[in-house]
């Protein structure tokens, strides 16, 4: 059996300093593969996040982008359906 083309990791940096925590964002930022990375670290995910998924009211949302663009997006996707309402 070889390698896995994925990875699957839940609170990675939870117990990290932060030299292990650069050695991780460097390894999956080069990581040629799919990383599925569940975090609340939001300066973790923006440094290696290239796509968020999200579950908003039992549907799967894609973002492409990282944190940052999510957090745009999410933010527009919030005023359309306020608009929408109202």
């Amino acid at each position: 059996m070889g390698p896995s083309d994925r990875v699957l990791s839940d609170g990675a940096t939870d117990r990290l300093d932060l030299d292990a925590m650069r050695w991780l964002e460097r390894r999956l930022t080069s990581y040629p593969g799919t990383v599925l990375q569940i975090s609340d670290d939001t300066e973790f995910l923006g440094a290696v996040a290239r796509t968020i998924l999200r579950v908003d009211q039992g549907k799967l949302v894609r973002h492409k982008g990282g944190y940052n663009d999510f957090q745009v997006q999410r933010d527009q996707s919030v005023q359309q359906s306020q608009i929408a309402y109202e």
